[in-house]
């Protein structure tokens, strides 16, 4: 007989199970998250769970998880658990000032930086379509595409294309496509 494969994710130093439930969602208990950034359990269940839009949003629900040391034992705990899509809407609903305010400076700043990210990516989808995650490479991925679609001569265009696939290897098509030199 085999044995499950049980899958497990790392947030800061907690190790959460991720559980497959019956409407299809994988979840993850949201106490070892809450307890993670220093957030008073008890506060944020009833926050969710007394809140029906959150409890919709975030897809709570009460869930048998092993314990995670052992994930062959026989017993488990029933937790509250969130779809593991939803855990970045449940950090953003979260105040840094109030985590800083309890001490928790490291997890505050942290919390601000995803805050600020998520945000400027929001903005990026919604005003252009889509986002890319900040780095250099992808900056000077978006930059360089931007040079090659301004360039008109279709000989040069391919040449630019062809570096730009081997520099960052990606595969910008390069020919004739529907009549027009790309």
């Amino acid at each position: 007989m085999k044995s499950p494969i049980h899958i497990s994710i790392a947030f800061g130093d907690a190790i959460l199970p991720v559980i497959d439930c019956e409407d299809g969602y994988k979840r993850v208990p949201l106490k070892p998250i809450s307890d993670q950034i220093g957030l008073d359990w008890v506060s944020q269940r009833r926050k969710i769970k007394d809140n029906e839009y959150l409890t919709n949003r975030l897809g709570l629900l009460l869930v048998g998880v092993k314990p995670y040391q052992n994930p062959e034992s026989q017993g488990e705990k029933a937790q509250y658990c969130i779809r593991v899509d939803r855990v970045t809407a449940f950090l953003n609903i979260i105040n840094p000032l109030k985590i800083r305010g309890m001490g928790n400076h490291e997890a505050a700043d942290w919390l601000e930086a995803k805050h600020s990210e998520w945000d400027d990516a929001l903005h990026h989808y919604e005003t252009d379509g889509f986002a890319i995650k900040e780095s250099q490479d992808a900056r000077q991925l978006i930059n360089t595409l931007s040079q090659i679609d301004r360039i008109k001569d279709p000989t040069i265009k391919r040449i630019a294309a062809q570096k730009a696939n081997a520099a960052f290897a990606i595969e910008i098509p390069i020919g004739n496509q529907q009549g027009l030199d790309v």
